[in-house]
């Protein structure tokens, strides 16, 4: 009875101590941020479960063998590799504090060495003068973490229940369908990061913008228009639901959890938006975007069709070869002294380049087929430019700009102004230009030094709205945060009668409400 209690303890030791050891992958894994903003592959979650299984069964067996060798020098190293161990999961807590090896030694010099050497010196006197005590506390630390192998396999289980599958492309139609054609229809498209002072005010005077500037030159054009938030985990929610959201966080692959500007924190899914509202109205929407939110999980009940284009990269298909490395990728990152992988090792993180070019192609070519469908009522596209990383290849422009240099962000819009070009050319061949409202925005700016304060944070956005049939320029130089821009929307989707100075009279009521 005593060696089976005896051996169980030791079981549940070697699983707790191999769970520790591999703190920084479950903490990596674990986060909601990794399914909901990226797609990562749950397997790797798999592999974890079976390297912490495998490690435990090496400290077990290697236990067992030190007990039976009934050699002295077996058992001190059996000891000491067990009091190694720690070392990983300490190094962890050491990175999780934000204490950078490097930045310590640029401010303290020889005084951290001689700190280190002096607490090494202490600590190996310690465990020689009392290593039975040490091991034995060790051991008790072990046992009392052992809760923690519940934790990390239950999360772990619960996402591969409640994670969503991912696809290149993810084009869905869901049946919702509104069968009359809509009285009017709606585009409202958004070019992540698109600052008004570059893009319109204070354009750089080489520059040229020719359809940004035809859209401007026949559309209500607002200078002063400022974003609901300088980001746009916050800013987009806040947008399509109409309300200042001041913080959200991901709890699953397919939900959010805001905090309203009272204060009040719930769930995306609980709350109204835009998509829900217009078909409360009558109107089937669609959406075509890739940057950051996972819009067909999130608003799947409120579409009826949606595009959300993922770069090839982001969708890991798993071979063999690809898995053993992930798995050895997973044992070699426990080294706390050596961060960098062999080169055989490495995963290729590729986001620029053609897979960018690719993500935007299909972002395009599934919002010219949305804008075209007269049966749609309201379009939401939020492309990826002009925000960085650059774009270094389109048709007809051959260019190379890394993401530091001075012309990528002009560059990137450069591609957002031959992108709308080519949408507004496939809706006009539609006939479904003329009849529809356009509304250009942004989700956020670019930060610019010595400016006025929206400019400065990120918030100074353009806007534009072209009335359907609307032919003359109208500028607009009021202030106002474009989470208006919901409510103007569900105001033209209703039926209100709103030409361009009805407009301008209820932008004028309303600018002040935020």
């Amino acid at each position: 009875m005593k060696l089976r209690t005896r051996r169980a303890k030791e079981i549940v030791m070697a699983l707790s101590l191999s769970n520790l050891i591999f703190l920084e992958e479950w903490a990596t894994l674990l986060k909601p941020y990794n399914h909901y903003f990226q797609n990562e592959s749950l397997i790797p979650l798999l592999l974890v479960m079976f390297n912490v299984l495998l490690f435990a069964a090496v400290f077990f067996v290697g236990l067992t063998l030190a007990r039976y060798s009934r050699r002295a020098w077996v058992i001190k190293f059996a000891r000491l590799v067990f009091l190694g161990t720690f070392i990983i999961p300490l190094n962890y807590f050491r990175i999780s504090l934000g204490l950078d090896v490097h930045e310590l030694i640029a401010q303290y010099g020889w005084l951290l060495f001689v700190a280190v050497f002096v607490f090494s010196a202490f600590a190996v006197f310690v465990i020689y003068r009392w290593r039975s005590q040490v091991v034995r506390i060790a051991a008790g630390i072990i046992l009392i973490f052992s809760p923690f192998v519940l934790f990390t396999f239950s999360q772990a289980a619960w996402l591969f229940i409640d994670n969503e599958v991912i696809t290149p492309q993810e084009i869905f139609v869901e049946p919702v369908y509104v069968e009359e054609d809509p009285a009017i229809r709606v585009l409202w498209l958004i070019f992540d990061k698109m600052d008004q002072n570059i893009a319109f005010a204070e354009r750089p005077q080489a520059l040229e913008l020719p359809e940004l500037d035809r859209l401007r030159d026949q559309s209500l054009y607002v200078t002063n228009a400022y974003s609901p938030a300088n980001n746009t985990k916050i800013s987009i929610p806040s947008l399509l639901t109409g309300r200042q959201i001041n913080e959200s966080k991901p709890i699953n692959s397919s939900e959010l959890l805001i905090t309203l500007k009272a204060g009040e924190i719930v769930k995306l899914s609980d709350q109204p938006n835009i998509f829900s509202q217009a078909l409360d109205a009558g109107y089937n929407s669609a959406v075509a975007g890739r940057i950051y939110h996972p819009y067909c999980r999130l608003f799947r009940d409120s579409i009826i069709m949606c595009s959300r284009q993922v770069p090839r990269e982001d969708v890991v298909e798993y071979s063999f070869d690809k898995t053993i490395k992930t798995s050895v990728q997973q044992i070699y990152s426990l080294q706390p002294w050596w961060a960098r992988l062999p080169e055989w090792l490495n995963k290729p993180f590729v986001f620029e380049g053609s897979s960018r070019v690719e993500v935007l192609q299909r972002t395009l070519e599934n919002s010219k087929k949305f804008a075209e469908d007269p049966a749609l009522g309201l379009i939401f596209v939020h492309f990826m430019v002009p925000h960085p990383p650059c774009i270094n290849s389109w048709p007809e422009m051959n260019f190379v700009s890394r993401r530091d240099s001075a012309d990528c962000y002009l560059n990137n819009l450069v591609v957002a102004d031959i992108v709308l070009g080519e949408l507004r050319v496939a809706m006009e061949n539609a006939g479904t230009w003329e009849n529809t409202a356009i509304v250009l925005s942004s989700d956020h700016g670019e930060f610019q030094a010595d400016k006025s304060d929206n400019e400065k944070n990120g918030l100074a956005v353009p806007f534009l709205l072209k009335l359907p049939n609307q032919k003359e320029k109208v500028v607009y130089e009021h202030s106002f945060n474009t989470i208006l821009t919901h409510d103007l929307i569900l105001e033209l989707l209703n039926g209100t009668t709103l030409d361009l100075q009805g407009v301008v009279n209820w932008l004028d009521q309303r600018r002040s409400d935020i």
